[in-house]
């Protein structure tokens, strides 16, 4: 249900998988949260927890998007090594899938995102 609570908030934004729609569509949000759920945070342990309520999944992740810049601090899953030729573009790079998963996004189409989820986290302020 978080899923599908991501893909009618990405709709309703005009966002879509394609690189002219911003590059972060369903797959995207359904794998990010997915990474997020297996770790992400710190000593590896996961950001969001197996516990919370599709709505608390929906409104961690946007928090998390609102709150982690991707590319100043670009995340490495399972990765830790891992060497990159620095870009203005987000990293979300996941070893188990080998790729960054944010590769189709812009900067522009993630800043749009970023802000985009930060004035809706702040729309539905109650706590997790």
């Amino acid at each position: 249900d978080a899923c599908m609570l991501g893909a009618l908030w990405l709709r309703q934004r005009g966002l879509g998988a394609s690189i002219s729609a911003g590059g972060f569509g369903q797959f995207e949000w359904a794998t990010l949260i997915s990474i997020l759920m297996r770790e992400g945070g710190k000593a590896g342990r996961p950001i969001l927890s197996n516990g919370y309520s599709s709505y608390q999944l929906f409104k961690a992740t946007l928090q998390f998007l609102s709150s982690t810049d991707l590319i100043a601090s670009p995340m490495f899953i399972q990765s830790p090594s891992f060497k990159f030729a620095h870009t203005k573009n987000p990293m979300l790079f996941d070893e188990a899938r080998g790729m960054n998963v944010l590769y189709k996004m812009s900067s522009w189409s993630y800043q749009l995102v970023r802000v985009t989820s930060l004035g809706q986290a702040d729309i539905s302020a109650d706590e997790l």
